[in-house]
């Protein structure tokens, strides 16, 4: 019934073109990288006390896989530190 009332629309196809990301040199920085979901813009971090728990655990995990992993633990401040 909804749809009757407001029927779907295409309004843009997006075409991205297939990417090979698999060089030795990709693989290194991201398995190399710390990737939380509070490194976005201030309008989309993740809000509440609960998250509050998980960016602590997600810290935690990040140090501790890095040391088992013998890596340097880094944290890209732009998209330039990851693609540079």
């Amino acid at each position: 019934m909804a749809e009757a009332a407001s029927p779907f629309v295409t309004v843009a196809t997006i075409d991205i073109p297939r990417q090979d990301i698999s060089s030795a040199d990709n693989l290194a920085v991201a398995d190399s990288t710390s990737i939380t979901p509070w490194r976005v813009r201030e309008e989309h971090r993740p809000l509440g006390e609960i998250m509050e728990v998980r960016r602590e655990v997600y810290r935690k995990s990040s140090i501790l896989r890095h040391e088992i992993n013998k890596q340097a633990r880094r944290e890209p401040a732009s998209l330039a530190d990851l693609f540079g």
